[in-house]
């Protein structure tokens, strides 16, 4: 039992639920019934939310492989490898999980006759291997690629639902236009999110990553120009989710705005405050998990847009 537990913090399982829950919410309460029922089966899309879990734990699993002299420093007390796992325990997880990931997408890819799909999830599979091996030490690169596959967690199940209901129907019903905007709406919001989180992240592991000779945005210009971008970039995200509370009001859906202010907004209000020096007690670490919190929030807001389709 202990070493499945291990093995379930190392794959980041609040992570992959999240993730989960994206992509099931968005299917089930947007792309599905904006394509009029049309779309994968319920098996198919089962086997592309595996496959995404599935990549996204070979990545933390191959992430963490890398980075055990950084965590040494950082997060001595909350390792797994090394502690409550050999670090060689990381790599048959992460080929194993990889493998399955392709083998799931490539079954969906032959079912519904598009194979840029299975040509996708080998690019996660890559981008996540060369992020740990690689972009994480690289100026702003390491951030820009995990807010990129972030953002795909959305888009992906909108390309897969599309392009089989493609091959049921070639004329898609209006109600498909909104579902892509809701659709694109909610990637760009996981990928600012995680631009926001994974920032707050490196102000939080400095030391280790100046110790391992990452040039991360804190270490190469300094924890203040670190706090300042956090603080505008939080600004642009309360600016996005305002802008899509005033469209939504717009089109009469008074519930989603309400609580996107209550759950989502209040959230990045308290990050604004505390990263313009409000609340001196707030370090990286309570404001990091503030973001996660959020995102949790903006997730669960896609399931009453079912009672507007």
């Amino acid at each position: 039992m202990d070493k499945l537990n291990a093995y379930l913090r190392l794959f980041r399982w609040p992570n992959l639920l999240l993730i989960v829950l994206t992509q099931t919410l968005l299917r089930y309460a947007v792309i599905h019934p904006g394509l009029s029922g049309k779309g994968l089966t319920h098996t198919g899309f089962f086997m592309l939310v595996m496959a995404s879990v599935c990549v996204a734990a070979a990545g933390y699993a191959i992430n963490d492989y890398y980075d055990i002299r950084i965590d040494r420093i950082n997060k001595p007390g909350k390792m797994v490898l090394g502690n409550k796992l050999d670090r060689q325990d990381a790599l048959l997880p992460f080929f194993f999980l990889n493998a399955l990931a392709l083998g799931l997408s490539a079954w969906i890819s032959l079912n519904i006759s598009y194979w840029p799909l299975f040509f996708m999830f080998l690019v996660f599979v890559f981008a996540g291997w060369i992020y740990s091996l690689r972009y994480k030490g690289i100026f702003l690169a390491g951030n820009v690629l995990v807010a990129l596959l972030s953002g795909f967690v959305p888009l992906v199940v909108w390309q897969a639902e599309m392009q089989a209901a493609l091959a049921i129907a070639p004329v898609q019903p209006p109600s498909a236009g909104l579902a892509w905007e809701i659709t694109l709406a909610c990637a760009l919001f996981a990928a600012m999110t995680s631009l926001l989180r994974e920032l707050i992240k490196d102000m939080e592991d400095i030391k280790g990553d100046a110790r391992a000779g990452c040039r991360t945005i804190p270490v190469s210009l300094g924890m203040h120009f670190s706090s300042r971008l956090a603080l505008v970039w939080t600004s642009l995200l309360i600016a996005g989710v305002g802008y899509a509370q005033w469209l939504l009001a717009g089109k009469g859906m008074w519930v989603m705005p309400a609580y996107l202010l209550l759950a989502v907004q209040s959230v990045f209000i308290y990050l604004f405050l505390a990263l313009a020096g409000l609340f001196p007690a707030a370090g990286p670490g309570r404001l990091q998990r503030a973001v996660k919190l959020a995102m949790a929030a903006g997730i669960l807001s896609i399931g009453l847009l079912f009672y507007y389709f």
